[in-house]
């Protein structure tokens, strides 16, 4: 399902006219994704006269079939393994090299949220504040020595989808922590961006890959990129 305003509807095509209907079910149609949705609305549409808004809902889970998992402890070392193993799964596929370390980046930012935030259970106001006094560093340090971290594990769970008729690798990861309000989190972000550094992983996970998603507790995270 898409939900849009009527900027997108109204928005005026590049050889006159407007959007309207019959394109707007055309490119929704042939989309399996927000990303995809806006590019083809835009190679339409060259000009933004109006507010523009998209809520696009896809369901992910449909066709799922796991095909590889890893267990990963919070562990320098184990972060390590765990970015190392993901970096040769897409050696699999016919991913160019910049789309492989975006890829990689996208993973790893995700995989130590989940145990900053999960396994260590540190908040985003602890984070910020911590960043402030240039003390986040050691205190990640002594964090990673204690012993009860070090026994936590991150699962990750490898599969392959298939939405709108495309094909889509699936990504699960998840922590062993209480979750955390992904909404009040993102929001957080967003208004503190160009004045505080945290949170930008998690924004840049979600650019560089094709989706990034966070079930309602918080401790599992999905992050999809489609198939050529």
């Amino acid at each position: 399902m898409m939900f849009c305003s009527d900027g997108i509807y109204e928005g005026r095509l590049m050889e006159g006219g407007i959007y309207g209907a019959s394109h707007l079910a055309e490119d929704f149609a042939h989309s399996s994704s927000l990303r995809e949705m806006i590019q083809l609305y835009k190679s339409r549409v060259p000009r933004q006269e109006d507010d523009l808004t998209m809520i696009y809902c896809q369901k992910i889970t449909e066709t799922l079939k796991e095909e590889e998992r890893d267990e990963i402890p919070s562990t320098p070392e184990g972060i390590e393994r765990g970015v190392e193993k993901f970096y040769k799964y897409l050696m699999n596929f016919n991913f160019t090299p910049p789309e492989m370390e975006s890829l990689k980046s996208a993973f790893f930012e995700v995989l130590i949220n989940a145990i900053e935030h999960g396994h260590m259970g540190i908040s985003y106001a602890d984070k910020v504040r911590l960043k402030r006094q240039r003390g986040y560093d050691s205190f990640l340090n002594k964090k990673f020595q204690e012993v009860e971290i070090a026994n936590k594990k991150i699962m990750v769970y490898y599969s392959q989808v298939k939405i709108s008729r495309a094909s889509w690798l699936l990504w699960c990861i998840e922590d062993e922590g209480e979750g955390f309000e992904v909404n009040e989190v993102f929001k957080s972000i967003r208004l503190a961006l160009g004045k505080e550094y945290c949170g930008r992983g998690l924004l840049m996970a979600k650019e560089l890959s094709d989706g990034l998603y966070y079930n309602e507790k918080g401790n599992r995270a999905y992050l999809l990129k489609r198939l050529k």
